[in-house]
């Protein structure tokens, strides 16, 4: 139910140079002008594919059918709020180029954002190199990456029984244990801020702590440590969350270290002084 978002979105891929490409949007249960102008597009477009799942499946359904269906050697996504900036299909495709036959060619490439309005550049990370135990500390690599199909099919897809970190959940997956992300600083993606969207952040305390817990119960084969550090990413300040003392012993328990508890206190520090106690 995002028409509007929706075009410009589809606009911004369909103006990429350079590049053979095909555009797959999953309609996820609209009621909105969707229905009947999106097959319209398609139809006059032939590089656009619409899909539609009816009832909505939720947004790892929608992405995950589009997986399925696609046809191209490499996958990349976009949400409807989002959009590429020139270049950006063109930067991941040279830079995969560069690097696939080198000694460590990467699993998968993910780019920076840019908030729409805002010409500050915000890239997930400045490492060279990421691999599943850095993502356990922080979502470096944001909400979209750039791989081979067969990577994206091998690891399963998105999880849809997740409420949300179905984008971290995934990227763990897909890196596994000695897999790497690089980051294409040319590879810009717009972001759309606006308030009132559906975001993970914005959903209650409890919601979340499942969903967190979820998470890192998947990850047990990582170990303890990176299990604490998913633990702790609720607690982040891009959440906000004050850690309750049970939160302190549930993730003292997966890495039990001094360390541990001095983290986690002081991100209860932290969060208590920002929400003014």
């Amino acid at each position: 139910n995002r028409w509007e978002l929706l075009q410009r979105a589809v606009d911004s891929v369909l103006a990429q140079e350079g590049v053979s490409f095909e555009v797959l949007v999953t309609d996820d249960g609209s009621t909105d002008a969707t229905v009947s102008e999106l097959p319209r597009w398609a139809e006059r477009e032939p590089r656009l594919t619409a899909l539609r799942i009816e009832p909505s499946g939720g947004a790892p359904a929608a992405r995950n059918l589009a997986i399925r269906r696609s046809t191209g050697a490499f996958i990349t996504g976009l949400d409807d709020d989002d959009a590429f900036a020139p270049g950006r299909l063109r930067a991941f495709i040279e830079r995969w180029g560069e690097l696939s036959g080198s000694a460590e060619p990467p699993t998968l490439l993910y780019g920076v954002s840019r908030v729409m309005g805002d010409e500050e550049e915000r890239a997930p990370s400045s490492r060279k190199s990421v691999g599943s135990a850095d993502l356990c500390r922080g979502n470096y690599i944001g909400n979209q990456v750039f791989a081979p199909r067969q990577v994206w099919l091998d690891s399963g897809g998105f999880a849809e029984e997740l409420r949300g970190w179905q984008d971290l959940d995934l990227w763990i997956r897909m890196l596994g244990p000695d897999g790497r992300a690089i980051c294409v600083h040319d590879a810009v993606q717009w972001i759309d801020q606006e308030e009132g969207r559906n975001r993970i952040s914005s959903r209650p305390l409890q919601e979340m702590a499942r969903t967190r817990d979820q998470l890192v119960g998947r990850h047990a084969a990582l170990g303890g440590k990176a299990q604490f550090h998913l633990y702790c990413q609720m607690f982040s300040a891009h959440y906000g969350f004050e850690p309750s003392w049970a939160d302190v012993w549930a993730a003292v328990r997966l890495q039990p270290r001094p360390s541990s508890l001095l983290r986690i206190l002081k991100l209860k520090k932290r969060r208590r002084r920002q929400r003014g106690r």
